[in-house]
């Protein structure tokens, strides 16, 4: 996707994502997953996803969402 972009720990993790749309009739419905491989490391994590302007992707995102997850051993 030209307009999303999702990053963890400052890493464009977009290409790794998997989508999940819950069907057809209603695709605004749906779950984004992200498993990378090796797993990530117990400790805090910070994850980014952000909308760019489909008409301008070179531009600034247009909508941020930022937020902290720990993953415990």
């Amino acid at each position: 996707l030209q307009w999303f972009r999702m990053f963890v720990d400052e890493e464009d993790v977009t290409r790794d994502l998997s989508w999940f749309l819950a069907d057809d009739v209603d695709p605004l419905d749906g779950r984004v997953c992200y498993q990378p491989e090796a797993g990530l490391g117990a400790g805090r994590h910070e994850a980014i996803a952000a909308i760019l302007d489909p008409q301008n992707i070179t531009a600034g995102p247009i909508e941020r969402v930022t937020w902290s997850f720990a993953v415990t051993e």
